[in-house]
This record gives C-alpha cells, structure tokens and sequence, in this order.
C-alpha cells in the first residue's frame, strides 16, 4: 500500500504520486478508499499510476490487487 502525496489532472486522467515505489508484486487493479480503477500504462514515472478518474485522492491509500478476469 501506498499513500498519494500529488496528483495532477490530464484530460480525463489522474497521475497519482505515491511516496514509494510501486509494489513489485503482480497487479491489475489498484483499489482507493474500496473503489477499483484499472491502471493506466506510463513511462519513466516510477513513483507514479495513473487512473481515468476526475475525483481527488491527495493523502488516500493506493492498495494494489491481483484479480482473476471473468
């Protein structure tokens, strides 16, 4: 788990700052305040995800899942 120190709004997108490094663990869902996002891929932004969300999430948690596709 990860805590969200900035974000900044791109178009419909939210690049999300967390204060480590994202988990090295196998992950397809990152989960904040118990709502699922999908990740969005990003390049040389290894402390940062990226979510298609309007909401805010400066000081949330950033929990990242592993879920089985239906």
């Amino acid at each position: 788990m990860n805590k969200v120190i900035f974000e900044v709004s791109v178009g419909k997108y939210k690049l999300l700052t967390l204060d480590e490094k994202q988990s090295d663990v196998a992950y397809n869902i990152y989960q904040i305040d118990g709502k699922e996002y999908e990740p969005v891929l990003i390049y040389d932004a290894p402390s940062c995800v990226a979510i298609e969300s309007n909401e805010s999430f400066e000081g949330k948690t950033v929990k990242f899942l592993k879920k089985e596709k239906i």
